[in-house]
């Protein structure tokens, strides 16, 4: 066949013609393009026939670089075609080698140092519906949240909530009519009930409710032309003109009526009355609102002003007395803060930064901390629920509450990728506990968990932490249930409180291997130890460690999480412990479809030895002597 007309291209080469890599590394391929002193030399580059190649066969850059995937198959076919010309290609077929078997870094394990209890309440998940069933109990499932985007104007007496930014600040209505008795908070506090799962509520604070009609927060028949229409509901816009400006005419009472603390007390009056107290069953935690530093933006229709630091906690001070003087014995958390920027600064001090030479960004003119002296929000919020409990005799904030979106955007609620995209997730893990390490995401050393445990003991001690909304993707791959398993461990080990992943794996999924080895590995209610104890790994980028005891037995539980792309053989340390001359053993990995029991392993003295497959969770179950 010859050339396209007018293309001048009479071939394609590409090089290495013999390609080998092995799986976690890259290739760089080039390509050449022949032809007339006009050619075209571009190309576009596809793995097994599917342009930029695929988290299945690997991705391969515009530039020909070729990155690995993981699982992987033994072979691959790259395919460079000319872009003037698309009759014009060649192909290379790569194959993919696993690394060899290696020695891996050494581990340690002293049963008897840096002991703390690990508060169950770390396993939480947000709200789950139709997997809950087949979820809770397979997982011993602790806390449930209710909470997110379209709590923060769930209207209880009538079962109604608007979806504000998320979805056109629409308003529409389900088909119930048992309310307030048939709700969907109700169903979940008795599903959470039937369960053994304690129930997390999420407490309005804006100051509007939803009204029980279908509407809209910026309507097109009421206020114009917008940029942007619901696909379903051309009335509802988002409340961007077509010249791009934001409408700022709009009444609130549209989709809204106004409220204050007393509407969250009746609410919580009704619920005793319905489940009991939080000491007898009823709803056990109450977050003051939703991401309150984003009202601006999500919940725009109805408070389009910046938040300031005062705004914030005397809102939540207001609100925190009126749980606590309704139900005593329920827990508050607050205030479910979900910006790294939210951490240290308020709305109104990005907004001054952003309109702030020469850099315009953020941080830039913090005229709202500078008037709080110049202390970072979270820590100003504790001190002042510390002068609000001195003088309310009582504790008012029983959890410092945020959300622990901090990771990179290719890693976040996103697949797995390639085996790069797969090393950055684990490598992410880090920004929750390692002082040293720096996430290019937030531009800053996290160290998230130690970092809350210091703001906590510096500014109002004896609070609890909580990470109620977090996720770092890939949870339908072994990817994410290692990447989930490892911040499990971190949690535990860091002393966390609570945490509950948002968007939480379904049932059977890698994702959910790591909650069920944890907490029911067995499938007969054994889960790892309620006591963190020393674990170190020469080499936690390879190999990561955590071991606790469990109170009821005093076995000695460890978990081994190999993070590379290879069989890795160590050598775990023993101290500390008198335990059994076996151990039990369980792993999960891609190669099997769900936790797995082996061959008990040998114990010494001090010491013994085992290979850590590929990619997986291994758990070794150390019964006292």
């Amino acid at each position: 066949m010859g050339s396209t007309p007018g293309s001048g291209v009479t071939g394609v080469t590409v090089t290495p013609a013999n390609a080998s890599v092995e799986v976690g590394g890259t290739l760089q391929f080039a390509a050449v393009v022949s032809g007339d002193s006009n050619v075209d030399p571009t190309v576009n580059w596809a793995v097994d026939h599917t342009d930029g190649g695929s988290a299945a066969s690997g991705t391969i850059s515009p530039t020909g670089l070729y990155v690995t995937p993981f699982p992987a198959p033994k072979t691959v076919v790259v395919t460079a075609t000319s872009k003037a010309d698309a009759t014009k290609s060649a192909s290379v077929t790569v194959t993919l080698t696993p690394p060899p078997p290696a020695q891996g870094p050494d581990l340690t394990v002293d049963a008897g140092a840096s002991r703390r209890a690990i508060n169950p309440l770390i396993y939480g998940m947000n709200q789950y519906s139709a997997a809950f069933d087949a979820v809770a109990p397979a997982v011993r499932l602790p806390v449930e949240r209710w909470g997110g985007d379209a709590a923060t104007r769930y209207n209880w007496q009538l079962d109604v909530y608007n979806s504000a930014a998320d979805w056109y600040f629409s308003t529409d209505p389900n088909s119930n009519t048992g309310y307030p008795d048939s709700s969907e908070f109700n169903n979940t506090v008795l599903r959470d009930r039937g369960a053994g799962v304690k129930t997390m509520g999420t407490v309005p604070m804006i100051g509007w409710t939803t009204k029980r009609e279908r509407a809209c927060g910026y309507s097109v028949a009421k206020y114009g032309a917008q940029k942007e229409v619901n696909p379903y509901n051309s009335d509802c816009g988002k409340g961007i003109r077509l010249d791009g400006s934001q409408i700022d005419n709009n009444d609130p009472n549209d989709t809204s009526i106004p409220i204050g603390p007393q509407f969250a007390k009746d609410w919580i009056k009704y619920l005793i009355r319905r489940f009991g107290d939080a000491r007898h069953g009823g709803v056990a935690i109450y977050s003051l609102d939703n991401e309150p530093e984003l009202w601006q933006w999500v919940h725009i229709d109805v408070h389009p002003a910046y938040p300031g630091y005062d705004d914030l906690a005397n809102l939540g001070i207001t609100y925190a007395t009126a749980i606590k003087q309704t139900d005593p014995t329920a827990l508050v958390s607050g205030p479910a803060t979900s910006t790294w920027m939210g951490y240290f600064f308020s709305p109104q001090d990005w907004r001054s930064g952003w309109n702030t030479g020469p850099d315009y960004v953020y941080y830039g003119n913090p005229v709202d901390r500078r008037a709080h002296g110049d202390v970072p929000f979270l820590e100003w919020y504790l001190k002042q629920f510390a002068a609000a409990e001195r003088k309310a005799g009582r504790r008012l904030l029983d959890f410092l509450d945020i959300h622990g979106y901090i990771a990179p955007d290719e890693v976040q609620f996103k697949p797995a990728g390639d085996t790069a995209n797969q090393m950055l997730r684990l490598e992410t893990v880090r920004a929750f506990w390692d002082s040293s390490y720096f996430e290019a995401a937030v531009n800053d050393t996290p160290y998230l968990v130690p970092r809350m445990r210091d703001w906590v003991a510096r500014n109002y001690p004896h609070t609890m932490t909580a990470i109620t909304e977090y996720n770092l993707g890939a949870l339908d791959h072994i990817n994410g249930a290692l990447a989930q398993a490892d911040l499990l461990g971190v949690f535990g080990r860091e002393g966390l409180d609570m945490a509950a992943i948002w968007a939480p794996p379904g049932a059977g999924t890698p994702g959910f291997y790591a909650y069920k080895i944890f907490r029911n590995y067995d499938d007969a209610g054994s889960g790892f130890g309620d006591v963190s104890v020393s674990a170190h790994s020469e080499d936690q980028s390879k190999l990561s460690v955590y071991a606790a005891e469990r109170s009821a037995d005093h076995a000695l539980t460890v978990l081994v999480v190999n993070k590379s792309f290879g069989d890795l053989s160590s050598t775990i340390a023993l101290s500390g412990f008198r335990g059994a001359s076996e151990a039990s053993v369980y792993r999960f990995s891609a190669a099997a479809a769900g936790i797995t029991r082996l061959t008990d392993q040998a114990v010494g003295d001090r010491s013994f030895s085992a290979t850590f497959p590929a990619s997986s969770l291994t758990l070794f179950v150390l019964e006292e002597r």
